[in-house]
């Protein structure tokens, strides 16, 4: 539960005129409750005790979200097929997808002026599984940058590593097409319940 941040004997009239400050004036606006709780997550055990299987399928169906934290080591799933040098030695030419992105808070997402948006920009190139266990810095590129009008620091990263080639690899994954980042003020506008939090290496969210 989040910690309220008004008294309890605060009339419906203030409670309703402090929910208008968010959209009329945000530089006023005093949170009613602490929007930076974090997510449900599982409880974790002093004793390292396994989880039942059932306890942990109830908690996320009775959440609106849920922080699973060690689920890989607990289904010991060898992590190092995920790795590099497992995908240098099944296709060492695969083609790696690297997104080039303007730098932004982790909180936001703007477009190259700077303006709020939901639609991710980016640019995409892209290096094979050798170039990058080589470190090569070398990329094809699919497409030119985008003159920018703002001076952004542009940063780079690698992204999807299409598993669904029937060749390859046998078991097909379909991507979702498209990025999206939702503005946080048209969720909270439209009365959108928003859960905003950082997941960490080995961290599955349901």
């Amino acid at each position: 539960m989040a910690e309220v941040r008004v008294p309890l004997t605060i009339t419906s009239a203030e409670l309703m005129e402090r929910c208008r400050k968010r959209i009329d004036n945000p530089a006023e606006f005093v949170e009613i409750f602490d929007e930076k709780v974090k997510p449900p997550s599982l409880p974790e055990s002093p004793k390292g005790d396994k989880l039942p299987p059932e306890k942990l399928q109830n908690f996320c169906y009775n959440s609106t979200i849920a922080l699973i934290r060690g689920l890989t080591q607990t289904l010991k799933m060898d992590l190092s097929l995920f790795s590099t040098k497992s995908l240098l030695e099944i296709a060492p030419e695969h083609e790696v997808e690297i997104r080039s992105q303007y730098l932004m808070p982790s909180d936001q997402n703007v477009d190259h002026l700077g303006q709020p948006t939901w639609e991710c920009h980016s640019t995409r190139g892209g290096v094979n599984s050798t170039d990058i266990a080589n470190g090569s810095s070398k990329r094809r590129r699919a497409s030119g940058f985008e003159e920018s009008q703002m001076p952004m620091k542009l940063i780079k990263f690698g992204t999807n590593v299409d598993l669904s080639d029937d060749i390859k690899f046998k078991r097909k994954l379909n991507f979702l097409k498209g990025s999206w980042w939702p503005d946080i003020d048209e969720l909270l506008e439209a009365n959108i319940p928003v859960h905003r939090f950082t997941q960490k290496a080995g961290d599955v969210v349901w």
